[in-house]
């Protein structure tokens, strides 16, 4: 790893790869790593807030239908009488052993056929988050929603939507009987399509540090009404 990037970072990556008493390692031991990484970047304070397992309600509208979706992590900011705002997803997936021992580069863990697949059906996943998340006033059915998706210390950056009123009707990993028929056939069809290849980054370099803030700056131009994340914060303590 690049070790100009934060050691505690770099510790903490090593560790959670490592599983003494387990068969493999688990899907949660991903979760610190991805909040100590984005705890990096929350400067100030209330730029950002982290938000896990958030429950994003198919029909929010309908009272009685508990059906959601759930994001492993998300950065939000809380709004005052309206549903906060949904600036970044995040969903994450175990660390493989056989791909990724050692922590090999990323270019070489991205090659690799089975790590494509993961993240496509991860990819499949997180879209239907963002579904949920439109339906749900979360953030403006124009724009698209940044997403990271995670395998272990790996992640890549991808951009969900924006959709169209038929695809908003229908979920690809779950069944959708009130939906557009030709929009839920699409999505069943994309289950078995071949993979997109995805540029990784490693969690605990300086490269991987740099693009996070990149993205996460990119997204506090998606506030209300033209306004940053931050320019909404008023120095009162309540958000506007």
């Amino acid at each position: 790893m690049n070790q100009t990037a934060p050691a505690h970072l770099q510790h903490l990556v090593i560790c959670s790869t490592q599983s003494p008493y387990a068969a493999r390692v688990l899907e949660d031991a991903t979760y610190p790593v991805i909040v100590e990484a984005l705890l990096v970047h929350k400067n100030p304070a209330h730029r950002f807030t982290i938000y896990p397992q958030m429950a994003l309600r198919w029909k929010p509208t309908t009272r009685g239908d508990i059906r959601s979706e759930n994001p492993d992590l998300g950065l939000v900011n809380f709004r005052s009488n309206h549903p906060f705002d949904y600036r970044l997803g995040i969903e994450a997936k175990s660390f493989m052993e056989k791909e990724m021992a050692g922590l090999p580069h990323p270019d070489v863990v991205a090659a690799k056929w089975e790590v494509q697949l993961v993240l496509w059906d991860t990819y499949l996943q997180a879209e239907d988050q963002a579904k949920a998340a439109v339906r749900g006033d979360h953030l403006p059915a124009q724009r698209p929603l940044d997403y990271l998706l995670f395998v272990g210390p790996y992640w890549a950056h991808v951009s969900l939507g924006p959709f169209s009123q038929a695809d908003l009707s229908v979920r690809t990993h779950k069944q959708s009987p009130s939906g557009d028929f030709a929009a839920d056939l699409r999505a069943k069809m994309r289950l078995n399509q071949r993979p997109v290849h995805r540029v990784l980054h490693l969690v605990g370099t300086m490269e991987s540090q740099q693009k996070l803030e990149e993205i996460i700056s990119m997204t506090e131009d998606y506030g209300r009404n033209g306004m940053s994340e931050v320019e909404h914060f008023k120095p009162g303590g309540e958000f506007a």
